[in-house]
């Protein structure tokens, strides 16, 4: 925080919860300090374009090891402290839980003529689920 502007701190922080997020949703068991990077235009800096979700929809947990939340269990009165914290973070969440995956993938797969067959469709809806519902569990 002390090298940041406080205006670009703001929206670093806002960058960070939105990761947070989404990485919560995907179940992502990967994130870690060597695959968060930042980039700096002239005074200031911004999250780089994510990468690495080669373990996300792993399982039907979470955990995580940056953003200060060290290896936290995801239960609800764990994340009640972080949203007292980070309110917008909920906001993400509950907005994440609201998305429909499998319209998504049949629209892109329907937009582009990729094989999208019934196992497919089933795999990303019972994902769907699965994130929507460790969604709805802390928020």
């Amino acid at each position: 925080k002390r090298i940041l502007k406080s205006d670009n701190y703001e929206k670093l922080e806002n960058d960070i919860l939105k990761m947070y997020a989404i990485d919560i949703y995907m179940r992502q068991m990967d994130r870690a300090d060597v695959n968060i990077l930042l980039e700096k235009n002239n005074d200031e800096y911004k999250l780089a374009p994510l990468y690495d979700y080669t373990s996300s929809m792993a399982g039907n947990y979470y955990k995580t090891y940056y953003n200060g939340i060290n290896d936290i269990e995801l239960n609800k009165a764990n994340m009640d402290k972080v949203f007292n914290m980070y309110p917008r973070l909920r906001v993400y969440l509950d907005m994440l839980s609201r998305v429909d995956l499998e319209k998504i993938v049949n629209d892109i797969c329907d937009e582009y003529r990729l094989i999208n067959t019934e196992d497919i469709k089933e795999y990303y809806k019972e994902e769907q689920e699965k994130s929507v519902n460790l969604v709805k569990s802390i928020i």
